[in-house]
């Protein structure tokens, strides 16, 4: 092959449409599933739920397994794995801090809740109140709560979690609701602390604050939250 022929051979390989098998130079593995292109909210969530958020066990999973999550066709799981199957090294998703160890933790929470974007104080106010949580789960006369308590605590926790997963989604009006309605949360747990845990009209007190805040931080949810988006 002359000079010419292989130029031009060069020249049809370097114009030739990309596979989709190999990222281009430009693109920059994703460090979690709201970084997939075409990935809304909505199945963002559903894969968590699914216990589907490290990107390299998503990109190794069978097919069958991952179109039985809700809202996931197989067109739509196909193009996760062959979007993920570009790059050889992925990173696992950060996961939001789920309840605190130390007193150093505690206090970056805090002070998490006055500073930075919405987003950032919204997990600063939900990891407190998981913290608030944990901590009355552990104090001497949680022995004596009655179930109601338990079933309240349980719930607030839950919704609790469900925020912090949520929170980059949710728009700045519910962001807003749901830090106030979390520091509310950490106030009550933490005034009923200080004082008799075991009498049973307090306890009956915190019960009936968190059956009202934890409606209200449902209310500030993703699931509560009218949607436009078109997905494919």
């Amino acid at each position: 092959m002359d000079s010419t022929s292989a130029a031009h051979a060069q020249s049809k390989l370097s114009s030739a449409p990309s596979t989709g098998n190999a990222p281009s130079q430009n693109q920059v593995a994703p460090k979690s599933l709201s970084e997939i292109p075409g990935l809304g909210p909505i199945r963002v969530r559903a894969l968590q739920k699914a216990g589907l958020s490290d990107l390299k066990a998503l990109k190794e999973i069978s097919i069958e397994r991952l179109v039985e999550v809700p809202g996931l066709s197989e067109i739509k799981a196909k193009y996760i794995q062959e979007y993920l199957g570009q790059f050889a090294l992925l990173e696992p998703e950060a996961k939001p801090t789920l309840g605190l160890t130390n007193t150093g933790e505690l206090e970056n929470a805090k002070s998490a809740v006055g500073l930075g974007s919405s987003t950032t104080r919204l997990i600063g106010a939900g990891t407190l109140a998981l913290g608030e949580i944990i901590n009355l789960l552990l104090i001497p006369q949680a022995s004596e709560y009655r179930s109601r308590l338990l079933r309240e605590i349980g719930r607030i926790a839950q919704r609790t979690q469900a925020l912090l997963l949520d929170a980059e989604f949710l728009t700045l009006e519910n962001q807003e609701k749901a830090i106030k309605r979390l520091k509310r949360s950490s106030e009550e747990i933490g005034n009923f602390a200080r004082m008799d845990p075991a009498d049973r009209k307090v306890q009956s007190k915190l019960c009936d604050a968190l059956e009202e805040l934890g409606a209200k931080l449902a209310e500030c949810g993703l699931s509560n939250e009218a949607s436009t988006e078109a997905e494919a």
